[in-house]
């Protein structure tokens, strides 16, 4: 549980973080 809400927030940080390098 605590892995996949762990790995949740890293989706979402590296998805952050690609649509700041393309913007």
């Amino acid at each position: 549980m605590a892995l996949y809400f762990a790995s949740d927030i890293i989706d979402n940080a590296s998805r952050d973080l690609n649509h700041g390098i393309q913007g």
